[in-house]
């Protein structure tokens, strides 16, 4: 690599480097400024190369006038003389007529159409305009002889015949020249360009100003979701930020202020979730401790009842932790399904008869109405466990006397499998809670009657890993309906 390659690929990296190490807000204030720059820039040249075209624009008008006035002089001239032996070599008499042409030209100016008059040879010398055109004018007569002018040779610009009495008695020249070279102009061009250089430099510095104030405003808001980040990673769930704006920032502002709020709720569900764990797991292990302290210190006589009752207990706090184990794995979208195809009214159907001795046993009638074949690609065991406890559920809670009632409505893209049951029913208020983990009704739906809260949480689960949907409602029989969508395969 050459020393220039190396001295770029340096610059290159150390203009990166610094880039990566300005904040945002110099960022915004470098991109601001720099575009209201380039824009300033580029109007200033614009308005530059406009000025100059307008100025020479005007100027070859104003040369085109003062070119025809020398005509009409000279010819005028050439009739008081008779001919132009009189300007041969005669410097003196050719700088009285250009002054003439400039006098009229500025009376021409001064007085707008007012009858003009040449004025006599004799006046004195006006001072020259920018129009004086003596030192690029050329003047050969009819037959091509040189007369008086500018000797230099150059690019003729107009060449145009002297007329008088209809008659060509000579030709006058202009050579082409830079026309803005008189004092005069390039006094009033670098005016204006000091003037456009003023105008720049005073733009740009309200350009900082505004873009200093633009740029803080616009990261206020970032600043504050920035601090509100900061507290929410502290642990204060409790802040809120306040933005009124309408902009992109603004809705930010609104996600970040929903996001803290469900940051918020999960905290109090988990605190909710690690109590009810805790009471859930101290109660049968309390129960377990007393009774086995107690067959030691000998208060109570081993037998096999209470040896039963002690594996009743075991065997519930073995369910709760299986509960607890799989639930976990459920969130966390490690639990195993094994699709295979199957019917889910023979599913269906083995469940309810693996219970019919059970809700019989409590004089509950199990009615199921599924009968049509309901072909679906699912999980078997999934399937077999969410019918489960759909079915433990009713049983235990359901009042002797009344039953439960499988049936199936009809979609079209879908099965649609409503279980009812009957009294009691469920409040109105924790119709919708029945899917948080933990949570139980009221005391007709106590742990008095088994479980922990659990079954209907992992029900929705399993539904959701087979792409359905699981609703809980009011039974039309009394008691609490549950409708499961499955798409159809």
């Amino acid at each position: 690599m050459s020393h220039t390659g190396k001295m770029y690929t340096i610059g290159a990296v150390f203009l990166r480097i610094v880039i990566v190490k300005i904040g945002i807000q110099s960022r915004l204030f470098i991109a601001f400024l720099g575009s209201i720059a380039l824009a300033v820039a580029a109007m200033a040249l614009l308005v530059n190369w406009s000025f100059q075209r307008g100025l020479e624009d005007y100027l070859h008008q104003q040369e085109t006038s003062s070119f025809a006035m020398v005509l009409d002089t000279l010819a005028l001239s050439y009739s008081e003389f008779g001919g132009w032996d009189f300007l041969r070599n005669n410097r003196f008499a050719w700088h009285m007529i250009m002054d003439e042409v400039i006098g009229r030209s500025n009376a021409t100016t001064s007085l707008p159409g007012s009858e003009q008059r040449p004025p006599p040879l004799s006046l004195r010398r006006p001072p020259r305009t920018v129009f004086d055109l003596r030192q690029r004018l050329r003047l050969f007569d009819a037959g091509g002889k040189f007369v008086i002018g500018h000797e230099q040779a150059g690019l003729v610009k107009i060449r145009s015949p002297v007329i008088w009495e209809g008659k060509t008695v000579g030709h006058l020249e202009l050579i082409r020249k830079e026309i803005i070279n008189d004092e005069l102009a390039l006094g009033f061009q670098i005016s204006q360009r000091r003037t456009y250089l003023l105008i720049s430099i005073l733009t740009l510095m309200l350009a900082m100003l505004t873009s200093m104030v633009l740029a803080r405003r616009l990261l206020q808001p970032v600043r504050s979701i920035a601090q509100g980040a900061n507290k929410l990673a502290a642990g204060d769930y409790q802040m809120r930020i306040s933005i009124e704006r309408d902009d992109e920032l603004g809705r930010l502002a609104e996600d970040f202020n929903h996001m803290a709020g469900a940051l918020a709720r999960n905290e109090q569900l988990r605190r909710q979730w690690i109590a009810d764990i805790s009471h859930e797991l101290r109660t049968p292990i309390a129960i377990l401790r007393s009774e086995i302290e107690a067959l030691i210190d000998g208060i109570r006589q081993t037998s096999p009842q209470r040896l039963h009752n002690l594996h009743d207990e075991v065997l519930n706090l073995g369910k709760l932790v299986d509960d607890l184990y799989e639930l976990a794995l459920s969130d966390q979208g490690s639990l195993d399904y094994r699709r295979e195809p199957l019917d889910l009214s023979d599913l269906v159907d083995q469940v309810v008869e693996g219970f019919r001795p059970r809700f019989d046993k409590r004089e509950l009638d199990l009615v199921n109405h599924l009968s049509a074949p309901m072909p679906f690609n699912g999980d078997k065991r999934r399937l077999q466990q969410l019918f489960t406890n759909l079915l433990e559920n009713s049983l235990r809670y359901t009042d002797p006397g009344g039953g439960l009632m499988i049936d199936q409505q009809s979609r079209s893209n879908a099965y649609l499998i409503r279980l009812m049951d009957t009294k009691p029913g469920v409040p109105d208020d924790a119709l919708p809670r029945l899917f948080e983990r933990l949570y139980r009704v009221d005391r007709s739906r106590s742990r008095a009657l088994g479980g922990a809260g659990l079954g209907l949480a992992i029900c929705r689960n399993i539904v959701e890993a087979h792409a359905g949907k699981i609703e809980l409602d009011h039974a039309e029989t009394g008691g609490l309906g549950v409708n499961i969508h499955l798409p159809v395969n």
